[in-house]
């Protein structure tokens, strides 16, 4: 085993040095940015016009006759992921393996805006939203016996990942005639993540009183921080008196500026007691390089809803044509995703809602242990109350109101995973199929003034 833990090394050396712990998968439907989007699945482009319309659909805003306050977050999300195995040892007769499997809570505020009207048909607007969130941290480490010589053998993996994106900006919003709305917002984006991996194999044995150690050890991490810029143009139609037909497009993300770094180290070894091997070492440093490119495609969005007395059922289909940089390391596919939707009162103070989503990879699966390539498939369901607050100064019929929102989104994720086999050529790439789970619970809360 020591002789071809050594033979590997030169081989994992050119498989680390193409391999990226960073640019991990991203998703455009993580979380829900207005209380609707919560309870409806995130159809709402056609039927927005509270402060979510900053996101959704700015058109959305000019339908303001008040002014709203919104805060919302997800408390403690579960993502459960499992990649069985992640790493099986070729080399050795039975091919043991490790394997990875994840249990990660998700908390954090995601959404933030605030909408002020101005003129009779004209409302402005101002949002946060957490748009890309994960955090993931994971290790498997199995011994047993090398049956081709009854040596105990040993193989461990780890990974922890954190990333984390922001959207900020002003977005505004005015009827034109009578049933038709435009809407424009602008933004700035803030993205950052920190990725770590190792994996690390040795073999003991007891040879004439003399112990021997024979190991190897990958290790990897980096971090990579951005700030780009986007923008949207949405419109609503109202074609018949109960039916509005909607069009969004987001404009290609626009990467103002980079940095980063990623450090590699693989180490291999053999230790005789009474008999000094010093270890080999091989370091690699890659920074990251600062430049202005696309980091994203632009991003096209259709709905139609058909609307009642508070509230509507809503479908909307969203295409993201592709996108490569191979300078960048960018590879956006052609992609697909569909909403439907609605809510409907229950009383005066209180609303139901149920939706169905899709929430599809863009790019294909890169190399790096974080790697996976994933489509979710999920539902919402929720409720909100609303509560009256009668005020002085104001008309009877525009009491303070207060509303809560509690949704739940539960989703399941079907693709695959990036895995390695250890052989005499050294780590080799490969992929297994998974499947993931996510739920994610929604607490929104809006003051409307």
């Amino acid at each position: 085993m020591s002789r071809r833990l050594g033979a590997t090394v030169g081989a994992l050396l050119m498989t680390v040095s193409s391999v990226r712990t960073l640019r991990a998968q991203e998703h455009d439907h993580q979380f829900f940015f207005s209380d609707d989007a919560a309870l409806a699945g995130g159809a709402v482009a056609a039927t927005s016009d509270d402060s979510g319309a900053i996101y959704y659909n700015p058109a959305g805003l000019s339908l303001n006759r008040r002014s709203h306050a919104d805060l919302n977050a997800s408390a403690l999300g579960v993502r459960i992921r499992s990649i069985d195995p992640i790493m099986a040892n070729r080399l050795v007769e039975g091919n043991p393996s490790v394997r990875l499997r994840t249990v990660d809570i998700i908390s954090t505020p995601h959404a933030a805006g605030i909408t002020r009207r101005f003129g009779e048909h004209t409302s402005a607007g101002f949002g946060i939203y957490v748009i890309d969130y994960d955090v993931r941290t994971g290790q498997d480490t199995t011994t047993q016996t090398n049956p081709q010589n009854g040596n105990p053998l040993r193989h461990h993996v780890d990974l922890d990942l954190q990333r984390s994106k922001y959207l900020v900006g002003p977005a505004i919003g005015w009827q034109l005639v009578p049933g038709l709305r435009l809407g424009v917002g602008v933004y700035g984006t803030y993205a950052t993540e920190t990725a770590g991996g190792r994996i690390f194999l040795d073999e003991s044995r007891q040879a004439g009183g003399n112990g021997e150690v024979a190991y190897l050890f990958f290790h990897s991490r980096g971090s990579l921080s951005s700030i780009g810029a986007r923008a949207t143009v949405g419109m609503q139609w109202d074609f018949l008196p109960s039916w509005t037909l909607a069009a969004v497009a987001r404009s290609p993300e626009v990467q103002l500026i980079a940095w980063g770094s990623q450090l590699s180290v693989v180490s291999t070894g053999s230790s005789v007691t009474n008999e000094a091997s010093p270890p080999t070492f091989v370091v690699t440093e890659d920074d990251a390089a600062n430049s202005v490119t696309l980091s994203r495609p632009p991003h096209f969005l259709a709905s139609i809803a058909h609307k009642f007395d508070r509230g509507f059922v809503s479908a909307e289909v969203d295409v993201q044509p592709p996108l490569r940089i191979v300078s960048q390391q960018i590879d956006r596919e052609t992609t697909f995703n569909a909403r439907i939707g609605g809510i409907a009162p229950v009383s005066s103070t209180m609303s139901l809602g149920a939706g169905l989503f899709s929430d599809r990879a863009m790019s294909p699966l890169a190399l790096g242990l974080s790697a996976d390539r994933i489509d979710y498939y999920g539902i919402t369901a929720g409720g909100q109350l609303r509560t009256f607050i009668g005020m002085s100064g104001k008309a009877e019929n525009e009491p303070l109101v207060l509303t809560t929102t509690l949704a739940i989104r539960a989703a399941v994720g079907i693709g695959e995973a990036r895995t390695y086999d250890i052989q005499s050529a050294g780590f080799v790439p490969k992929s297994t199929d998974v499947v993931f789970y996510e739920f994610v619970p929604y607490l929104g809360s809006a003051i409307v003034f």
